[in-house]
């Protein structure tokens, strides 16, 4: 036998939820999102949309990626590749602060060569100029 609950959103909770969310992006976003529905219970897609305004497609989408084995992810490898990589959740770590610091440290200097690179052909046509 079925037994209805009222479920009351306060505006404080209401806030919450609607800040939170639209604070996430993408697959997290649905994640949040479809996890709270959940809760919510039966006539939860149809609460949330009417009280927090978010979109039941939305919903829907993240509650069917929850059901086919949890969460998947598409990556870029780098920003010159056209390959698109797919990991499901439990395939991706999160990198130690001292693993981000030296990812990011490795690309500024990549960046830093091209910058000189740069600079040395500048230079080069400009002493070209002068020359000529």
């Amino acid at each position: 036998m079925w037994q209805l609950v009222a479920i009351v959103l306060t505006d404080s909770l209401k806030k919450l939820l609607i800040e939170t969310a639209s604070q996430l992006k993408g697959a997290a976003k649905r994640k949040f999102m479809t996890t709270i529905v959940q809760g919510l219970g039966l006539g939860g897609q149809r609460l949330a949309e009417s009280e927090l305004g978010w979109n039941r497609d939305t919903i829907r989408k993240g509650t069917r990626e929850l059901k086919s084995g949890g969460w998947r992810y598409s990556v870029i490898p780098d920003k010159n590749s056209e390959e698109l990589l797919h990991y499901h959740e439990e395939q991706i770590q999160q990198l130690s602060p001292e693993e981000l610091q030296a990812q990011i440290q490795a690309e500024i200097d990549e960046h830093q060569q091209q910058i000189d690179a740069l600079k040395q052909q500048l230079a080069a046509v400009a002493r070209g100029r002068t020359d000529g």
